[in-house]
């Protein structure tokens, strides 16, 4: 063996390899002989090292000794590593069918070789590569052909160059991406510059109360960099456009003009009329001059949102902050050959990212659908009725409005009434009938409140044909002004959400990266001194390694997976999301509040009947109210004080005054030039004529009506509501002494219970006095007597009392808040089992005096009666009782801040107000828990906007109302929606937990690799690997 070894070192001396391989392999009959390998390492070592290191270039050779198969380790120059892998590497002995597999790792070059067939002999071979490319057949040793191994000094800096160059490049691209063309631009003032920079403050929406103090910090933390002028918000560059005279620009689909005046952009507004006389002033159409005008001041009557190319929507997904910190890891882990984590961690996060974008390009999609929507319109411009394109449709517009036309723009009716389907942006599954504004009324018009009914709002559907009259309406608002136009603009920018766990995300990531810090300058102090390693740039690689362990690349994808997949289950379920991070909301809901009729019970109401009030006393209950002998009062009452409208030759309107409605056998006729009125079938000249309809007010809980009988001349005022408004309007004398508790006994029986009042007016009066009487409410609703109480029966959904259970053995705390009174409110909790059959319910309500209203509370079954303080006496002692309040009395106590102590003891909330819902859904806000509200989407909208988790029960699949919509109208999906934020939440805490406790473990033992010089193999597979690298305890070899 030394005869060769002399030869081989002969060689060396004549050739000056620039890199040398040396195997050592024992092949015998008998196998591998272990001990000779080792004895020949020693020697081979001890004979060879001078005159190689004297020789040749190569300062240190790796010499090992292994059995076949066998592991080859190149090493060049130290401190060099190989600039790439040999073009045409065979190592190995001269036998055929061999093949070698190269990789790199930590500076070695490792050649796998897997022999097919073994050499036969006795005999030790010994490999020299890298100088010759002939084939030297004169020596018991193999050269082979390669490509000349020199120095990868340079290619690491290089890289490392190369790879700040670009981190830097990618994060200060996206930082700046909204302005750095403004860096090449010269700032001048308004009224001359060609570009505005844009900033639109973001309004955050905190989700979630946290009381743990990490939210605030983070908040000052923002706010501190805010003020030092990193405000938060959406942030553009968009160019000025000359438009006769008017400099304009459009941010967000709404146009700015510059105001001389003000030396400033503000957002372009058209003045319209704000009283209901005023715009029956300007009901006489536009010139073309004055359209063009407005035209240009607010925009076209459309929202124009363009499909981005795919290029485009793949830049927007991958050119963020932490795209741009995986891209740079995975960067340096390819250059150290780490392919199979590289290649797994690449396929993951690509794969998120297609999902990101499919789905942001569905939506996208959907969007563009619902905006391009252009319709005929025809409308009095210039003196004349022209048909117009929808989009060139301006504030102020007179238009004729068209059958079965979904409406393109706001506006007011000024003529006529119509019935609209408005189920695609409220949810209100029932047409709603539309009236036309007061002639004659200084009230300011509001379409949020009072003048909904005066509105068709845009993407509506017009359900009426209009065929027997004329239906004018005067435009209001156009393109992203519109409620359809707020709809698409809450989707395509969305309000930011404050979501603790993502607040308290944000500073462990910083807490993440300090120890990162950290951590890598270890890493590198450990490696260039206890390991005694030369090459500082594979130092800084493997800092990346131990930065890319604790700061896991995969955190945004494993937060957003659960969110993805639980809103695909949801879709199939018929549940609709505006916003997938409302769904990880919906998983933490602690408290559910519900609307009652519609919601927990059926859409419909069955007529029960009435029970008159006659002589001074209630009489038995009625079920065919045909027969006018009972009372003609109260039939006239019946078919007149209602707001139901014909729909081709089908009844339309609220579905409890329809059925009140149908039950008269009475028709509905409206010939065109005259006023509306009901007939009767059976006496064909019987005929009520409308006077004057207040409809329905939530706030007032009553509408009025005041019609004309055509055959004997007589005028009546009638008055329908909620059963206690009903005793507040009519005259003492006319109540009975018994009324409360009857209608309390009939509300507590399951029944919805209105009461009903009139009024006959005097004989002499002519119509123009009672036309000018009937324009004042408050007269209007003055002098009533008693007339009757109206009962329907209210079902329970067959679902309710299954969904209900289900909730509370999630431990989610349920609440009724209806418009309905307590009674009924407690015979469906009952019924529903929101309330145990055990539970004793107390009812607080006010109740006047000869002085003033107190706060009364009674038990809804003895007549017990309680004050506040043994009211909160039962409660702190967890006696099992149920509270209920009317909304009067919520009221009261919301006054006197007394609610917040009884707030989560209360289960009913009866006679609410639109805004008192509201304001009970942010009171169970503010105490940390988050809160859900389930409706229909009628007088329930504040409130669905307002709640944590608002489903609205709705055919559309998104509503403007909610961030949720449920096409199944059950509150069945309340727990599918609840079951699947559940596991989104949970989905998102284990993954993120695994990620980080992994990447903790995995520093550490990095850490103390690296302390002791252990280096782990490039491949990673085991611990065995890394040793078989080294063996050194204090040094690593070269």
């Amino acid at each position: 063996m030394l005869h060769y070894l002399y030869k081989v070192a002969q060689h060396i001396k004549q050739h000056k390899p620039s890199s040398i391989l040396l195997q050592i392999e024992t092949l015998a009959k008998g196998g591998f002989n272990a001990s000779k390998a080792n004895q020949a390492r020693t020697s081979l070592l001890s004979q060879l090292t001078k005159t190689i290191t004297s020789t040749a270039t190569c300062t240190r050779l790796r010499l090992r000794t292994t059995p076949s198969p066998a592991i080859y380790f190149l090493r060049c120059s130290a401190p060099s590593i190989f600039r790439s892998p040999p073009a045409c590497l065979w190592i190995g002995p001269s036998v055929e069918n061999m093949s070698a597999k190269v990789s790199p790792v930590h500076g070695y070059w490792v050649v796998y070789t897997k022999y097919n067939r073994p050499v036969g002999g006795d005999y030790e071979s010994f490999y020299i590569d890298g100088w010759n490319k002939q084939r030297q057949v004169n020596y018991p040793y193999v050269i082979h052909g390669s490509q000349t191994l020199t120095s990868a000094q340079d290619n690491a800096v290089v890289f490392i160059v190369m790879w700040v160059i670009m981190s830097i490049r990618f994060v200060v691209i996206e930082a700046l991406k909204d302005r750095i063309y403004n860096f090449f631009r010269l700032r001048v003032p308004f009224d001359k510059c060609e570009f505005v920079y844009m900033l639109k403050r973001d309004d955050t929406e905190v989700l979630l109360a946290d009381r743990s103090g990490v939210s605030d910090f983070v908040a000052k933390v923002e706010s501190f960099f805010a003020s030092k002028g990193k405000i938060s918000g959406c942030r553009t560059t968009v160019p000025v456009v000359e438009v006769d005279g008017l400099r304009i620009v459009e941010f967000q689909h709404i146009r700015y003009v510059y105001e001389e005046t003000e030396q400033r952009f503000v957002p372009g507004v058209v003045a319209l009329g704000r009283t209901y006389d005023d715009m029956q002033q300007e009901a006489s159409g536009l010139s073309d001059t004055e359209a063009r005008h407005r035209i240009n001041t607010v925009g076209s009557n459309s929202v124009d949102v363009e499909m981005p190319s795919l290029p485009v929507s793949m830049a927007q997904e991958f050119f963020t902050l932490f795209y741009i910190y995986q891209i740079m890891c995975y960067y340096v882990w390819y250059y150290f050959t780490y392919w199979n984590m590289g290649i797994v961690m690449t396929v993951v996060v690509l794969g998120a990212a297609v999902v990101n974008i499919y789905t942001q390009r569905q939506i996208q999609s959907s969007i563009v659908k619902m905006t391009r929507y252009h319709t005929d319109v025809t409308a009095f411009r210039a003196g004349e009725w022209r048909v117009l394109s929808s989009p060139d449709l301006a504030p102020g517009d007179l238009v004729k409005v068209s059958e079965n036309w979904v409406v393109p723009c706001d506006m007011a009716i000024v003529k006529g009434t119509t019935v609209c389907d408005e189920s695609m942006l409220t949810g209100e599954s029932m047409p709603v009938q539309k009236f036309p504004i007061p002639e004659r009324s200084s009230e300011v018009y509001d379409p949020e409140k009072g003048s909904k009914k005066h509105t068709l709002f845009a993407g509506t559907r017009v359900l009426s044909s209009g065929r027997n009259e004329e239906i004018l309406a005067i435009v209001q608002t156009t393109g992203a002004h519109t409620t359809k136009g707020q709809l698409i603009q809450s989707i395509l920018f969305p309000i930011p959400m404050r979501f603790k766990y993502n607040e308290h995300l944000k500073v462990l990531i910083g807490l993440l990266l300090v120890y990162a810090v950290i951590a890598c300058i270890l890493v590198i102090n450990f490696l260039l001194s206890n390991g005694k390693l030369s090459n500082r740039y594979a130092a800084f690689c493997y800092a990346i390694f131990v930065l890319s362990c604790v700061i896991s690349p995969l955190l945004p994808v494993v937060i957003t997976v659960g969110q993805v997949n639980a809103s695909q289950r949801l879709e199939k379920l018929g549940v609709f999301s505006l916003n997938v991070q409302r769904i990880t909301l919906a998983g933490k809901v602690r408290i559910f509040c519900f609307d009652k009729t519609g919601t927990l019970t059926k859409q419909g109401l069955d007529f029960l009947g009435v029970q008159p009030v006659r002589d001074g006393l209630f009489t038995p209950i009625v079920n065919d109210v045909k027969d006018a002998s009972s009372s003609e009062d109260l039939l006239y009452a019946l078919t007149t004080c209602h707001s139901v409208g014909s729909l081709e030759d089908r009844l339309a309107g609220n579905e409890v005054e329809v059925r009140m409605f149908t039950a008269t056998g009475w028709e509905l006729v409206k010939k065109e030039g005259e006023q509306p009125c009901v007939k009767s079938k059976v006496d064909s000249g019987l005929e009520l004529e409308f006077v004057k309809r207040y409809d329905f007010d939530h706030h007032r809980m009553s509408m009025s009506v005041v019609v004309c009988n055509r055959k004997s001349g007589k005028y009546y005022v009638f008055c329908k509501g909620s059963y206690e408004r009903m005793q507040q309007l009519s005259t003492p004398g006319s109540v009975l002494a018994d009324y409360k508790s009857v209608a309390d006994r009939l509300a507590k029986d399951g029944c919805y219970v209105l009461g009903l009042s009139y009024r006959e007016l005097p004989s002499d009066w002519t119509h123009e006095q009672v036309v000018e009487f009937a324009n004042d409410r408050e007269a209007v609703d003055e002098s009533l007597s008693l007339l009757s109480l109206i009962l329907f029966r209210n079902e329970l959904k067959d679902d309710t009392a299954d969904a209900i259970a289900k909730l509370k053995a999630g431990d989610i705390r349920t609440v009724m808040i209806t418009g309905d009174n307590a009674m009924c409110g407690c015979y469906i909790a009952r019924q529903s089992g929101m309330v145990s059959s055990s539970s004793r319910v107390i009812l607080g309500e006010m109740v006047s005096t000869t002085e003033f209203k107190k706060l009364v509370w009674r038990d809804v079954d003895s007549e017990e009666e309680y004050d506040l303080s043994a009211v909160k006496s039962l409660v702190e002692r967890g006696e099992d009782v149920e509270l209920a309040v009317t909304g009067v009395a919520f009221d009261y106590l919301v006054s006197m801040g007394e609610i917040k102590g009884l707030l989560l003891h209360i289960r009913i909330y009866s006679r609410m107000t639109p805004d008192g819902k509201v304001e009970c859904v942010k009171l169970h806000m503010e105490t940390g828990a988050v809160t859900g509200m389930c409706g229909d989407g009628g007088n329930d909208c504040g409130a669905l906007r307002f709640a944590h988790c608002g489903v609205a029960l709705s055919d559309a699949e998104a509503s403007v109302v909610s961030p949720f919509t449920s096409k199944s109208k059950t509150i069945e999906s309340v727990v599918d929606l609840c079951c699947e934020g559940r596991c989104s939440v949970a989905t998102s805490f284990a993954s993120v937990k695994f990620l980080i406790v992994y990447g903790l473990i995995e520093s550490v033992l990095r850490l103390f690799q690296y302390y002791h010089a252990v280096v782990m193999s490039g491949s990673s597979r085991s611990a065995s690997h890394s040793w078989a690298v080294c063996t050194s305890s204090r040094g690593l070899s070269h």
